[in-house]
């Protein structure tokens, strides 16, 4: 960690990769909570990229459930021209008899609802 971040000129790069067109129409993020969601939107509305119609998405959102912000990326993607294999997403591993867990331990950090207090 020597060297200064160059997120513009880096983002710019990986999206045109030196064309005149970009090489993607869809910029996916995939990491805690869209992170770089400013930093991205704020590239893609520069005037150089602007023009392209790059759309940007997360596959999770803080303050929202995962599996409706999963669900929100694969429609947003869908809506792209991408096509989906849903039986894939749903049961990556091929079996369909794959069962929820519910009653694993809570997080130490997990507030009870309505509690109102915050974890130390």
């Amino acid at each position: 960690m020597v060297e200064p971040v160059r997120f513009e000129s880096s983002f710019k790069q990986m999206v045109l990769n030196k064309a005149i067109e970009p090489d993607v129409d869809i910029v996916v993020e995939i990491g805690p909570h869209s992170a770089l969601a400013g930093p991205i939107r704020q590239c893609l509305a520069d005037t150089s990229l602007k023009r392209h119609g790059i759309t940007y998405a997360s596959c999770l959102q803080r303050g929202k459930d995962a599996v409706q912000t999963a669900q929100s990326l694969a429609a947003t993607l869908f809506e792209r021209g991408c096509a989906l294999k849903t039986a894939r997403i749903n049961f990556p591993a091929g079996d369909s008899s794959c069962h929820i867990i519910s009653n694993l331990p809570s997080y130490p950090w997990t507030i009870p609802r309505g509690s109102g207090s915050n974890p130390e």
